[in-house]
């Protein structure tokens, strides 16, 4: 299969099972210390996971690998949704407006 296909469908299946985990979490009413805006990562840990994220992105472009870029993805929504799920299940909150 082509890179250019590859790459952006790996990274939607990657941020697509990020988003569905959330709504799972979320609505499986497990008792998980989130605030209701369901936000729990703050500005350094986004920054950490965005950084994570391009460098899995380009290893993954060096070494073409679907895992990789599902990570990749995985790990971009953490960042723009400023949600972690294991954060969530431990209780662990760094955002600075909850």
């Amino acid at each position: 299969m082509p890179l250019f296909i590859f790459l952006p469908a790996s990274l939607i299946v990657g941020a697509v099972a990020a988003h569905l985990l959330r709504l799972v979490m979320k609505s499986a009413k497990l008792k998980i210390k989130a605030t209701p805006r369901f936000q729990n990562i703050g500005l350094t840990d986004r920054r950490v996971r965005l950084s994570l994220a391009v460098f899995l992105l380009v290893y993954g472009l060096f070494n073409p690998n679907a895992w990789i870029f599902a990570a990749s993805g995985f790990v971009f929504y953490e960042a723009f949704a400023k949600w972690c799920a294991l954060y969530a299940v431990l209780g662990k909150n760094t955002c600075p407006l909850n």
